[in-house]
């Protein structure tokens, strides 16, 4: 297909991990049309992260994009295309752009990973692309403000620190604690200067306090981890967690968003899956474990980051 947009609009709403599995087909869409000016609208949250996979980033809640759902405006809107990755359809006055959408939660993929599936969608828009791994860059500005955090919170410079989070957007996907306590008490015995960042996002109050309890009653039984030693990441802007992931040692998650944040930054990373298939919605990266929840899992995790050294 011959076209040559001057300027594109990317609709992607979705939580943290739909987004970064779908980063890239925003780069591919900027290399294969680096004359255009490429905009994505996507959760506020996640602007700071994509800063520089885009000319334009946009709230996906914003007012300004009303026009693109309603029947009543007339005439075209300031973009040439528009990809969507909304499941409900548009109404006709889209028909002044090329549009292309993309089902973002296929009931099947027939085992092709989810961005495979994404970009297959877009071949005509985006014939052969090269990138299929999620990639984010951080700003040295944002790793010094987390490393600042950090060091406020009682990790200095120097220090090495796992990060780990125990939960995800659904119980189902939550590995065990009693087996995800068992790992830190196991590092820990062998490195006791060794730090654990737990990240507690906004609904992780249930499995972070099921991994404390699981390590308190391990500390009953004689391996009692140091309160220094744990530290607790409520609820932080995104970009200054992916701060902390970047500067973490190994990163130990679910199937959850924070996962592939952690992948994207390029940190090794243990993605332990239970309820979903890894093949299609597993993070990506040079140095990603994709692990079962089992009852060798200690070992597994802890073989993975030896692996990752």
């Amino acid at each position: 297909m011959n076209i040559s947009p001057s300027r594109i609009l990317v609709l992607r709403p979705g939580a943290i991990g739909d987004v970064i599995l779908t980063v890239p087909t925003f780069l591919s869409i900027r290399k294969r049309y680096a004359h255009a000016v490429l905009a994505l609208a996507v959760p506020r949250r996640m602007h700071e992260l994509l800063r520089g996979a885009a000319d334009e980033l946009i709230d996906i809640d914003s007012p300004d994009l009303i026009p693109l759902f309603s029947a009543q405006v007339d005439g075209p809107p300031s973009y040439d295309v528009i990809v969507s990755f909304f499941s409900k359809g548009f109404t006709p006055n889209l028909k002044w752009v090329a549009l292309y959408r993309i089902e973002p939660a296929p009931a099947t993929t027939s085992g092709t990973h989810i961005t495979d599936y994404y970009l297959k969608g877009l071949e005509v828009f985006i014939p052969e692309p090269d990138i299929r791994v999620p990639e984010l860059t951080i700003s040295q500005e944002t790793i010094r403000t987390s490393t600042r955090i950090l060091e406020e919170s009682g990790i200095s410079p120097d220090d090495e620190f796992i990060t780990v989070h125990p939960g995800s957007g659904s119980a189902a996907k939550n590995m065990n604690p009693e087996k995800l306590a068992e790992f830190i008490a196991r590092i820990w015995s062998r490195a006791p200067r060794t730090k654990f960042l737990i990240i507690e996002g906004e609904a992780d109050a249930g499995p972070v306090r099921e991994l404390l309890d699981s390590l308190s009653l391990r500390g009953r039984h004689g391996v009692r981890i140091p309160d220094r030693n744990i530290i607790i990441f409520k609820n932080g802007p995104l970009h200054l967690l992916a701060g902390a992931l970047k500067k973490s040692l190994f990163h130990v998650g679910n199937d959850s968003g924070i996962t592939h944040l952690s992948a994207a930054v390029g940190t090794p990373t243990a993605a332990v899956f239970r309820s979903t298939d890894p093949s299609v919605y597993g993070p990506r990266g040079e140095n990603v474990y994709i692990l079962q929840d089992s009852d060798d899992l200690p070992e597994n995790l802890f073989a993975a980051m030896i692996s990752s050294r």
